[in-house]
């Protein structure tokens, strides 16, 4: 599974948006020879570390992949898809976008809307059949149950789809009804999580990189916020983040909302107000404007808060910002 990109058609064509990715992406996956046949765009995300001060830092390259960022399926990719969930054992897939917004296609349905009615969906190379056992909505989300059976495949693979209904566009969604969705997203990985059993939660949007990134890095900072609240560094996880995928988190919303969620949560509300950590991120977008993509190393050339007052890349609990 990787991102490779070249001029060679009949790999632009499995791409919904040609311009969101590195082109010189190290893949994940094999020679380029066998491209055609095997492609899916999509990228292993790692769960960045942090150190004692709470910067964050690129995951060990050791560590097992906690996300996959990739693109809403095409109707010619829909099987392709569905065949990376089989084969990375996915127990769970968060969508975070509409099958149509603004008049566009963003997404193929990739799923049955008829509950035990099987659907085979085709790609060029591959067959695979999808059947859904489950549905349960919500005001801003639908919970889905699905079984896909590979073609050739002795074994199913059963997982859940969250699909969040309260992101439309570059509107970027109610905290409360986002932090619902990601304690929802939680719930499920704890009762399946990380391990030879259960792989990598896969994440999509339509290009992959704008909602999906906000997702990973936020899902990222909550977990961190949770071991350690006194510091929350959130444009090293980033930039950390964009090793793995280019421009994850792109635009100066996304960056803002990740602010937002975090002032959102019960251990900030008495803390750091959130309109000063807004104005913090508008200094920290600058830097993130300037790297796109991120080396091994470039995570620590973006500096921790320097004492008090200086919040340009941590905050801390409890603080006034002033």
């Amino acid at each position: 599974m990787c991102v490779f990109l070249t001029d060679d058609q009949s790999i632009v064509r499995l791409d919904r948006d040609w311009n969101a990715y590195r082109k010189d992406q190290q893949p994940i996956g094999p020679p380029i020879s066998e491209v055609p046949t095997v492609y899916v765009n999509a990228n292993y995300v790692k769960a960045c570390g942090y150190d004692v001060l709470g910067q964050a830092a690129v995951a060990p390259k050791k560590s097992l992949p906690a996300y996959i960022a990739t693109q809403g399926p095409l109707t010619h990719t829909e099987a392709d898809f569905l065949y990376m969930v089989h084969q990375q054992h996915s127990p769970a897939v968060i969508m975070l976008c509409n099958n149509e917004e603004g008049g566009k296609a963003k997404c193929a349905q990739y799923w049955p809307t008829a509950v035990d009615v099987p659907e085979e969906k085709r790609s060029q190379t591959r067959t695979v059949t999808v059947t859904l056992s489950e549905a349960n909505s919500s005001p801003f989300m639908v919970t889905r149950v699905l079984t896909v059976q590979p073609e050739g495949k002795s074994m199913s693979w059963t997982f859940t789809q969250l699909h969040f209904l309260g992101w439309s566009g570059h509107v970027l969604p109610s905290n409360e009804e986002f932090y619902q969705f990601l304690q929802a997203y939680n719930r499920l990985r704890n009762e399946k999580p990380l391990s030879n059993a259960f792989g990598p939660t896969i994440v999509h949007c339509s290009a992959g990189v704008g909602r999906t990134g906000t997702l990973i890095c936020a899902d990222m900072l909550l977990n961190q916020l949770r071991k350690k609240p006194s510091q929350i560094d959130v444009s090293g996880t980033i930039l950390a983040s964009r090793v793995f995928r280019r421009n994850l988190v792109q635009t100066e919303d996304l960056h803002r909302g990740c602010f937002s969620l975090l002032a959102f949560h019960p251990r900030l509300r008495t803390g750091m107000g959130m309109v000063v950590m807004l104005e913090q991120s508008l200094d920290e977008f600058a830097i993130l404007r300037l790297n796109r993509t991120c080396l091994q190393d470039s995570v620590a050339t973006v500096p921790v808060s320097c004492g008090s007052p200086s919040f340009l890349n941590t905050f801390t609990t409890g603080s006034s910002g002033k």
